[in-house]
């Protein structure tokens, strides 16, 4: 992933999103970190739309950004859907 001019992100950013987002889940989730990969579903975790809210006010403590639930937060979408979401909203602040 190259980033360009309609919003994508490079694997370094996704990557680096998780980094800091995978003890949060793992924690909120109570599942074994090792669960926790990229490519892992949110239902996969059994995770539902409740987990997803609490999970995306967490991460809006986190980053200085404001989740769009609509992009990448729900339990269908892979856990690596939802960082790019995050690292989209975080580099259109800059």
């Amino acid at each position: 992933m190259n980033k360009n001019s309609n919003n994508t992100v490079t694997e370094q950013e996704v990557q680096a999103v998780f980094d800091k987002i995978k003890y949060i889940v793992a924690e909120h989730l109570t599942c074994k970190r090792s669960m926790v990969t990229l490519d892992t579903r949110w239902k996969t975790l059994s995770a539902d739309y409740l987990d997803l809210a609490y999970l995306a006010m967490e991460v809006e403590d986190l980053f200085p950004i404001i989740v769009n639930e609509n992009q990448g937060w729900t339990p269908y979408n892979t856990i690596r859907e939802t960082c790019i979401s995050i690292a989209q909203s975080l580099n259109s602040r800059k």
